[in-house]
């Protein structure tokens, strides 16, 4: 892990340079009991081409299409802690998808396509996050400046997405600091915020 089942045949551009089926992957974890009070437990995906199922201690905790999506799953009502969890994984890739983009360019009528462009199996790795139950969620944090740029100064701003897993509302404190190459601290913006309970707010700064 992380691997596929291919031999990237779709570089020799064969008709069917990927390789079509499913597959199965076991494995366990555990989880420290200390996490048990005020933690949520997720599985952070990065890539099962094409479709992910997923299992944990024998039942279902999410699926998804599209293997070069990453995707998070919230597994706290599922796990034991203190004692082995038993994850399952199926990973599909079928013949003739259709749903997804180019998968599979050997399933299309246009001769040469074949690219091998998205593998089969659990390509990328796999990860166990133990977080508070308010949390930044993946990939929440956008930066970006517009055409205000001068030489004297360059605007910057700043999204956070936030989310409270828990089951009642949280006041927080979000803190964004901006460091140089060195390290060094070169701003901090600093802002309270109530996330309601299973609710997301994105703060603009």
């Amino acid at each position: 892990m992380p691997h596929n089942w291919d031999k990237y045949e779709g570089a020799r551009q064969l008709r069917h340079g990927n390789r079509h089926g499913y597959a199965w992957y076991r494995t366990e974890f555990t989880v420290d009991p200390e996490d048990r009070h005020g933690k949520k437990v997720f599985l952070y995906f990065e890539g099962v081409g094409s479709y992910g199922t997923v299992w944990v201690n024998g039942q279902q905790a999410g699926y998804h299409a599209g293997g070069r999506t990453t995707f998070t799953l919230d597994v706290t009502h599922l796990v034991k802690y203190g004692e082995p969890n038993i994850l399952a994984v199926r990973a599909d890739h079928p013949a003739m998808i259709a749903d997804l983009p180019w998968v599979c360019g050997g399933c299309s009528g246009e001769w040469g396509f074949s690219e091998g462009s998205q593998p089969m199996g659990i390509f990328r790795p796999v990860t166990v996050v133990v977080t508070g139950e308010v949390r930044v969620e993946p990939f929440g944090v956008h930066v970006w400046n517009h055409t205000d740029i001068t030489p004297e100064q360059a605007p910057v701003h700043l999204n956070t997405e936030l989310k409270n897993y828990g089951a009642a509302d949280r006041e927080i404190v979000l803190l964004n600091r901006v460091v140089d190459r060195s390290g060094k601290i070169l701003a901090t913006l600093r802002h309270s915020q109530e996330v309601p309970a299973g609710q997301t707010h994105t703060v603009s700064q």
